[in-house]
This record gives C-alpha cells, structure tokens and sequence, in this order.
C-alpha cells in the first residue's frame, strides 16, 4: 500500500503428494484458509480443547446461509436450521416465518409411531406426570398485561396434505371463558372438525368453565 503503509502477509505451504501446497494465509485482520472447504481444524484424531469467543461473535456457515450471532446471554440463530439426529429419523426444523419450531419424521419404519414421546421419573407420588405446557400474555414477554375474556391461550389443530398444501381437518382451541383476574383463569375448551368437502373447522361443541358441555 505505497506511500500510506506497509501491509504483509504470512502465506503458510506444505508438501502434499510431492508439491509445495499454500494452506494458510495470516494478514494484519484474518487467519484464513488459502482456499474455501480447504482446511480442518482439528481431526477426529486430535482435537482441539476448547474455543473461546468474544461478545457479538458470529459463527458463519457457508457466507450467510445460516449464522449464529452472540449477544448477553442470548445466541441469535437465523437461517433455516435442520438437527437430523440418524439418517431417515428424527429432524427438528425451523422451515418458514409462520412456523417457529417443526418436528419432522421421516422414517416409515415399525417404530416411527411416536413422533413426539415425552417421559418423567421420579417419586414425589402423586404430582404431575409428563407437562405440556402452552399459554399467552398480552403486552410483551418484559412487560405481561391480563388476558381477556375469550382470548384464544393455545389451539391445537390437525392437518392433512391435499395434493395441493395442507388442510385443516380438525382442531381444539383452550381460551379464557369470562373476564380472569387475580388466581382467576376461567377456561374453555372448543372442539371443532372440518365437514366433507370443506377445510374450515366448524365448532362442534365446548366445554365451558362451569363444567357445562353445549
């Protein structure tokens, strides 16, 4: 960089197959491989102890495709992430801006009945047993106001493939009955199916908070 400053370069070779190879290039701001999908850092052979990273770091898979960016106690993640736990079983996928979080099993095999199986043990007795756990706030998650009488808490909802996209079938909807308060949630339960020819589930019948079916 003439008439400003110097800059230099550490390009580091070895001998591969009888040729003097470039590996590794260090400049004033990166230490890179010489060529992209190049390099290992580590082996299965011998590792690496452990790897310590500054505050707003970002680890960067393939230039952007899916990045995980450190903030105070917070890992960001954005991108499509699939975790394929053994070929053809279990993948956890976050696959669109309307679905949060997917479970996806793709094995047809004589144990891929239970795509989603939760077990408990202890013995505090009685107590609960498996939990799920599904509920809503108005306001923000650092800033919770009341819900409201008839505000809809979690729904269940059962779909189907069409040959075209997928079709509601069926669903269950958990909402506030009358106005809550203070260690006062009235509920409701709603169950609804979709009618022959149609995708729409239709309320079929409730439970309501004192206990009455209609």
């Amino acid at each position: 960089n003439a008439g400003t400053s110097i800059d230099g370069r550490f390009v580091f070779g070895v001998t591969v197959a009888g040729t003097l190879t470039d590996k590794l290039i260090l400049n004033g701001t990166t230490l890179s491989p010489f060529l992209t999908d190049s390099l290992d850092l580590g082996s299965t052979a011998v590792m690496w102890s452990d790897l310590y990273l500054a505050s707003g770091s970002v680890i960067n898979f393939n230039n952007g495709d899916v990045t995980i960016t450190h903030s105070t106690g917070l890992l960001a993640l954005a991108g499509s992430l699939v975790i394929d736990a053994t070929a053809g079983g279990l993948t956890l996928a976050a696959t669109s801006v309307a679905t949060k979080f997917a479970l996806h099993n793709t094995s047809d095999g004589a144990n891929s009945e239970a795509d989603i199986a939760m077990f408990r043990y202890d013995d505090v007795g009685a107590g609960y047993g498996t939990l799920f756990l599904g509920g809503r706030a108005r306001g923000t998650q650092g800033s919770r106001t009341v819900v409201q009488a008839n505000d809809n808490l979690m729904t269940i909802i059962a779909v189907g493939y069409d040959g075209t996209d997928y079709a509601q079938s069926s669903r269950i909807d958990f909402d506030v009955d009358v106005t809550p308060g203070a260690n006062d949630m009235p509920g409701r339960i709603r169950f609804s199916t979709s009618a022959n020819a149609g995708q729409t589930p239709i309320e079929a019948f409730r439970i309501s908070s004192d206990q009455n079916c209609s």
